[in-house]
């Protein structure tokens, strides 16, 4: 197939430029509209001190998530459905019929891609903080950017051309975006799930892994998301690929349940018992 789809030219594209859907797309986005999710818990939740601020999710927790409804700008909601239908309808080259689809698949992708690495940011100083609806959807857009360019690049670490640092720095940059919304306590949904343990999945930076693993084991205890089916379940309403996902984001969450863990018997060693009375 890959010898088929070389001989077929790719078409150019820029910032300027939409990315042109091939038809099997809107099969697959009509499913992904009637899917519905199964999860117990993690429903979207707002602190009441932020109300203002966040713009409002989509009423329905258990069906795939509305980028727009949760502040992402139009430019950036279309690039992250874009990959979130591929991921679900391609999981690998074995799952196209021919060398045709392949390459339109192929195609579609690197097109996307291609946009999301040329598309101008919306202006957003994360030392500024969040201070309205304006930042607000700046921030959470930025952290998106940086967050699609982990979850698809960082796969492809170790081989040429080597993303490594383009990833390397789209995690601490993620940090940056994230941390006025974290520290500020505005917001937690799943939208801000998937972009933590996104950032927890990057390869690179002890340090700030840290950072992520705890912040998400805050984010999902928010959620009351105390399973590994309920966090995956929140996962996929946003963007999921099973082949390349499951196994680094389930890791992640071993680390989330043991750090809770950990806590909870540093603060059990906290309560000293009440001496008993003497008769």
């Amino acid at each position: 197939m890959f010898v088929a789809a070389a001989d077929v030219d790719f078409p150019t594209c820029d910032a300027d430029t939409i990315v042109q859907r091939p038809p099997w797309f809107y099969h697959s986005l009509q499913l992904d509209r009637s899917f519905s999710f199964a999860s117990g818990s993690g429903g979207t939740t707002s602190q009441s001190k932020s109300s203002e601020l966040v713009p409002n999710p989509s009423a329905n927790a258990n069906h795939a998530l509305d980028f727009q409804a949760h502040g992402v700008t139009p430019e950036y909601s279309e690039l992250m459905l874009n990959l979130r239908i591929l991921a679900k309808t391609y999981q690998t080259a074995n799952d196209c019929g021919s060398a045709r689809e392949y390459q339109d698949v192929l195609t579609f992708l690197c097109s996307t891609l291609q946009r999301l690495l040329t598309l101008p940011l919306p202006a957003h100083d994360p030392l500024l903080g969040v201070s309205g609806i304006g930042s607000y959807e700046s921030a959470i857009t930025t952290a998106c950017r940086h967050a699609l360019i982990i979850h698809v690049f960082a796969q492809w670490c170790g081989h040429q051309p080597d993303p490594t640092l383009l990833v390397s720095t789209a995690q601490h940059n993620l940090l940056l975006t994230l941390r006025p919304l974290i520290d500020q306590r505005h917001v937690s949904t799943k939208l801000l799930l998937w972009l933590l343990s996104v950032g927890g999945t990057c390869p690179y930076g002890p340090a700030q892994h840290k950072w992520f693993v705890s912040q998400l084991a805050d984010v999902a205890t928010d959620l009351e998301i105390h399973s590994w089916e309920d966090m995956k379940a929140s996962l996929q309403q946003v963007i999921w690929h099973e082949y390349q996902d499951d196994k680094q984001h389930k890791e992640l969450w071993d680390e989330v349940v043991a750090l809770r863990d950990e806590e909870a018997m540093h603060f059990s060693e906290m309560v000293y018992p009440v001496p008993s009375m003497a008769v």
